[in-house]
């Protein structure tokens, strides 16, 4: 099988059209390593020749071919003209039309592909659960850490303070 990505990017102004990335003929894990994966991830990836930011991304497409697109554009292109359809687009462009869209299908996979999402590293640390505790690295000015703690607690965080944590006995970077 033979997968096709169609990737529409926002416009830059408003009137603009979207700019669109495509890549043909791929196979499913590199799909899935080089576009899908960081792209649910909020990494950067590479499309067609384009470097894209998952937040420029207006809409995007997966498709499943079983012949590629070197195959399929001439028989693409035979199919226009008998219909009297006329265009300068590559027949190539229309494979993620023809195709199954695999999309939804590909989202699902990644979420549950842990061998393809980057894992934290952690390099000897110990995870911890999430914690609404925040560490406050601060000088001498007193005004702002109070200030700054005030702050914090409206957000529903607990400030761990080093100059405190240290009058209580602890050692600072045990309470981060």
């Amino acid at each position: 099988m033979f997968y096709h990505a169609r990737i529409e990017l926002k416009a830059k102004r408003a009137k603009e059209p979207n700019k669109v990335a495509r890549e043909f003929d791929v196979t499913r894990e590199d799909l899935l390593e080089k576009i899908v994966a960081p792209f649910v991830e909020g990494r950067k990836f590479y499309c067609g020749g384009v470097v894209i930011q998952p937040t420029e991304v207006e809409k995007l497409k997966f498709s499943e071919t079983d012949r590629n697109s070197t195959e399929s554009a001439p028989m693409i292109l035979a199919r226009r003209r008998a219909s009297g359809v006329l265009t300068s687009k590559p027949g190539q462009w229309e494979m993620i039309r023809e195709g199954r869209d695999v999309t939804r299908e590909l989202l699902d996979e990644i979420n549950s592909r842990s061998d393809l999402l980057s894992a934290p590293k952690l390099d000897g640390a110990v995870m911890r659960e999430k914690s609404n505790r925040v560490f406050i690295v601060h000088g001498h000015d007193q005004n702002a850490v109070d200030h700054t703690e005030v702050s914090l607690h409206r957000f529903g965080l607990k400030p761990v303070i080093l100059r405190e944590a240290a009058s209580k006995g602890k050692n600072g970077n045990r309470e981060v």
